[in-house]
């Protein structure tokens, strides 16, 4: 497998970049969808269940070898567990009470979370001066997400919604650090195990929990399901894994400053949701204190 990478931003990889922001932020939307017809394991289920499907169909057609040896089978069960069992699963049940938009917000503060749990975790990944301040100025915008609402009893359903948020987020940040344990497979090996696991871990627990269906599907919520597991799953490893090879892993990590906008856009367009003052300062918080705590800032000041 070629791993060169060129580090280069041009127009085929932005329009990557932009289709990848658009399936990861449409997610939110579709979720809101589906939950008009299925409960929120269930959606879950069904979700890494097609995209594992499609993705072992890509290995066959690629005729790329799928390992079985338990060391492997052990790591695609973590990760699927910690980077689709349970922040899928928390985001589902979360956007029961929350907007669409403001989940995904919440969601971008993965690079957050991933900073601080780096500094415990990794020997080399510590805490310096402007990754403490990009912390600060993220939880900051978590605080104006919430707001002084927080403590009224009235709104304890949507808070407990956006801790559920934040729960995918800090599963996510587990997962980018103990993801580098694949980097020995082909990622689309990679991929498509863990969501093989995730479907293994996920139907036994959705039929026990979640044994009766909600009501009758409508089209919708049936096209959302296989939208989520085709395109915002599967389609989207696949553009993931074709920007990390052309241009990198650091200029993929400007995708995350894309998928709040497009959710929060999605939102107002399909789903008629607003887009309050908190949402708005929220994000711009959170997305500055990212870019300081991961160095995209030295980026744009090098650029210029």
């Amino acid at each position: 497998m070629n791993n060169t990478t060129s580090n280069t931003m041009t127009t085929k990889v932005w329009l990557l970049l932009l289709s990848l922001s658009l399936l990861w932020g449409g997610s939110f939307l579709f979720i809101e969808f589906a939950l008009q017809g299925f409960k929120p394991l269930t959606i879950v289920a069904l979700r890494v269940s097609i995209a594992a499907i499609f993705l072992h169909g890509v290995l066959r057609y690629k005729k790329i070898k799928f390992p079985w040896n338990p060391k492997n089978l052990w790591l695609f069960a973590i990760m699927g567990a910690i980077n689709n069992v349970i922040p899928f699963s928390s985001i589902v049940w979360g956007q029961q009470t929350i907007e669409a938009g403001r989940a995904s917000i919440l969601n971008s503060t993965v690079p957050l979370f991933t900073v601080v749990l780096a500094h415990w975790l990794l020997k080399n990944e510590k805490l310096t001066g402007a990754k403490l301040i990009g912390v600060a100025l993220g939880f900051m915008g978590v605080l104006v997400l919430t707001g002084p609402s927080a403590f009224s009893i009235d709104t304890v359903n949507s808070v407990v919604g956006q801790i559920a948020i934040l729960v995918a987020a800090v599963s996510y940040a587990f997962a980018s650090i103990f993801g580098k344990k694949l980097n020995h497979l082909d990622p689309l090996i990679s991929a498509a195990g863990m969501l093989t696991a995730s479907a293994v871990i996920m139907i036994p627990i959705t039929l026990l929990l979640e044994p009766v269906a909600l009501n009758t599907p409508t089209a919708l919520s049936v096209a959302a399901i296989v939208f989520l597991g085709f395109a915002c799953t599967a389609l989207a490893y696949l553009l993931y894994f074709k920007i990390l090879l052309q241009a990198g892993s650091s200029n993929l990590s400007l995708v995350t400053f894309l998928i709040p906008p497009s959710a929060m856009l999605m939102g107002v367009i399909f789903l008629n949701e607003s887009i309050t003052w908190q949402d708005a300062a929220g994000l711009c918080l959170i997305l500055a204190g990212m870019a300081i705590a991961t160095g995209l800032y030295k980026r744009f000041i090098n650029s210029q």
